[in-house]
């Protein structure tokens, strides 16, 4: 890798080819992509019911994996040290501050003693949480070298397990009548002698009609029971076909990419890499905007990466707590290490960016990536958004071979003040509605 003044030529920005494409009727086409936008028009190999329900499956799986990833990092920031003695500080903070809210008024020694304890706490805490800062700011790109980047897209393939079927009562068959319930007792010897059995006759006739009617009763209730439990069971095959059909769907639409992106099909490899940029989690105060191009003849593929500003660097390198003051006093960080700091992460994010790409791309789609990082602004002359380039690289996986063992310095080749080709890019994507573009 060397360094760079300006953007690469690449393929997209080449206007005269891309005419001459489209006269030809081939299928080169430029994609754009911004992780937060979610508008479906047609490419190459899609129509535009597919589409969507392609981008919309992939847009649940991208939050999913972004949800996952971000809870991974939590449990692993959650295990370092510095966290752990971070969150102690604070907890010794807000102890010592209640501590001293409770000290009896009379007792003002000791009270301003507990308040200036909470004091000195509440800057160590603040201390602690500066160094935390810097060190997730100094490990973006060591971060990703322990991830595998790589989406397996079999991994994502949905399996329905139907639970039994479960009636509940209706499953259990209602009790017949027993007999032995209306019956009525047998006369005895005296009793027959005094008309007993002429009165047993009677009840019993009276105990028979009884136990008829309460066998239709049983019928009509057991035959109600019955078509319930059918009516049941005939719901429960209903959400079982509709889940399997959903599955179905879902693992077809799923092949369907899965084809297409080994096809190098440029909306499918917009896609792939955009679900794997989208699975890169950063501080919760990155933009993490992004749009891909890819042109399919070159296997080139174009990043326009959106940087964090000048503010993600901590401006403040040290807090102390003057005691005769009772207030807390800020080190300001010099605009140099500002400057210096702010340029090895861009660094880092670029590298980490390509990175990870490289490292998702296993069947050899990308060839070449075309990496130019932009940040939104404001420019301090005029006050009007700007939207500068900061760093431009064009890079094969080669290029990238052994750098994950490199200790961490500054790469000198991205130090480009401006960016070519950003804007040849957008244009020709603009004007080339027949090629199947999709804006971000």
């Amino acid at each position: 890798m060397k360094q760079a003044s300006e953007c690469p030529e690449s393929d997209i920005s080449d206007d005269a080819n891309l005419r001459n494409t489209r006269q030809s009727g081939k299928d080169q086409s430029c994609n754009f992509d911004r992780r937060l936008s979610r508008r479906p028009t047609t490419g190459y190999g899609f129509d535009s019911a597919i589409l969507l329900t392609l981008r919309n499956d992939v847009g649940i799986l991208k939050e999913m994996q972004r949800a996952h990833a971000r809870q991974v990092r939590a449990q692993k920031q959650a295990k370092t040290a510095a966290y752990r003695q971070h969150q102690q500080l604070r907890r010794e903070a807000e102890h010592a501050m209640k501590a001293a809210q409770r000290a009896s008024a009379a007792d003002q020694r000791e009270r301003k003693r507990l308040h200036a304890e909470a004091r000195l706490a509440e800057v160590s805490a603040d201390n602690s949480g500066l160094q935390s800062r810097l060190e997730e700011l100094d490990n973006l790109l060591t971060a990703t070298l322990e991830v595998d980047d790589y989406i397996d897209l079999g991994r994502l393939r949905k399996a329905v397990e139907h639970p039994p079927f479960a009636p509940g009562s209706l499953g259990n068959p209602l009790p017949q009548p027993d007999w032995r319930r209306f019956e009525p007792p047998a006369p005895s010897s005296l009793s027959k002698m005094f008309g007993g059995q002429a009165r047993y006759q009677q009840q019993l006739a009276v105990a028979q009609h009884a136990f008829g009617q309460a066998q239709q009763q049983y019928a009509v209730a057991e035959a109600n029971r019955q078509q319930r439990l059918s009516a049941a069971h005939q719901r429960y095959l209903q959400r079982c076909a509709k889940a399997d059909a959903e599955a179905a769907a879902h693992n077809a639409e799923l092949d369907r990419f899965a084809a297409l992106l080994a096809a190098a099909e440029p909306a499918a490899v917009v896609e792939y890499f955009g679900m794997v940029l989208g699975n890169s989690v950063y501080p919760d105060d990155f933009p993490q905007h992004y749009r891909l191009a890819f042109v399919p003849e070159s296997r080139q593929l174009v990043v326009e990466y959106h940087l964090p500003t000048l503010d993600v660097i901590p401006a403040a390198r040290e807090y102390r707590y003057v005691k005769a003051r009772d207030e807390i006093t800020t080190t300001v960080r010099s605009a140099k290490e500002v400057k210096e700091r702010y340029a090895k992460l861009v660094a880092q994010v670029t590298l980490r960016t390509v990175h990870e790409l490289f490292e998702a791309d296993r069947t050899g789609i990308v060839g070449t990536i075309v990496f130019n990082g932009i940040v939104d602004t404001t420019d301090p002359r005029t006050g009007t958004s700007v939207q500068p380039c900061l760093v431009t690289l064009r890079t094969h996986p080669r290029s990238l071979h052994g750098f994950e063992s490199a200790s961490g310095g500054t790469p000198r080749l991205l130090t480009a003040p401006q960016c070519l080709g950003v804007e040849e890019a957008r244009r020709t994507c603009s004007g080339t509605s027949g090629l199947g573009v999709r804006h971000g």
